[in-house]
């Protein structure tokens, strides 16, 4: 990584100093050095990278450029990391409305757009119009891309989620196993806390025997994944700790708490627990 950022630093470099005529390329430099930074989670670095490009991609392209759409997603997905869900919101709301305009409501860069906004209003624990936006989300990707793409996974684990939300706990379990379904089939990297969600689901409903294979199954993809965060590690614990039905470690409530208020969807039961 440190010498892919070097290159990238140096294609950076020469580019600015063409001035106007490197204007093309400066924004595409720093869309790049935003993504190897953020690999060693400097999401600081990366955010200032991919603003500047932003404003570059404004400036000459406007707002209706797809380069624009993915600069304001990107930024949306670090400031998601860094603990900003203000700003995250912002980037991705930012988003719904040109996605709308420009590419229109059934394509897929829309549902991403409505994923993303659903997935903050679940963490500021508004539950129903984010039921809403997934139920949308889903079936402009199942209408474009089938019902096995892996471009399901998360608006199918987030509707599971919403639904528990708003006390639809059985309704769950069939959007969170579908999604269990196509990340086990596809690899993809939310598998384990797909399990996790599915597991607290069905400790929830009275089968713990079910419910505590599935935690097992989701640690150790969880634990050797680089995507992890340490709050979803103790995500984990806590839901097997409730379903176990032992005392909540203070260190695992401590893990979630550094990084979600306690008036947020994680937060908030790991405040309660």
């Amino acid at each position: 990584p440190k010498e892919g950022e070097r290159g990238i630093q140096e294609e950076l470099r020469i580019d600015r100093s063409r001035g106007v005529a490197g204007q093309v390329d400066v924004p595409r430099d720093l869309e790049a050095l935003g993504k190897v930074v953020i690999g060693p989670k400097d999401y600081g670095r990366a955010r200032a990278a991919y603003n500047e490009a932003l404003a570059i991609r404004l400036r000459r392209q406007g707002e209706t450029h797809p380069l624009a759409f993915q600069a304001l997603n990107e930024l949306g997905s670090i400031a998601y990391l860094q603990g900003d869900n203000e700003a995250a919101e912002r980037y991705f709301r930012q988003v719904l409305p040109l996605a709308e305009r420009v590419l229109g409501k059934k394509h897929t860069e829309y549902a991403l757009a409505l994923n993303n906004v659903a997935r903050m209003e679940i963490e500021r624990r508004a539950y129903g119009p984010a039921v809403l936006r997934l139920r949308e989300a889903v079936a402009i990707q199942e209408e474009a891309r089938g019902s096995r793409t892996g471009e399901l996974v998360l608006p199918l684990l987030n509707l599971g989620v919403a639904l528990r939300g708003i006390g639809k706990e059985r309704a769950a379990e069939a959007p969170l196993q579908h999604a269990r379904t196509i990340a086990a089939g596809t690899k993809h990297p939310f598998l384990g806390m797909t399990l996790v969600e599915l597991a607290d689901v069905r400790c929830n409903l009275g089968d713990r025997a079910s419910a505590l294979q599935l935690l097992q199954q989701a640690r150790p993809l969880m634990v050797n994944s680089n995507g992890s965060e340490p709050w979803q590690i103790a995500w984990l614990d806590l839901v097997s700790e409730q379903c176990r039905k032992v005392p909540v470690d203070t260190r695992t409530r401590a893990v979630i708490l550094e990084r979600w208020k306690p008036n947020t969807h994680f937060g908030r039961r790991a405040a309660q627990s």
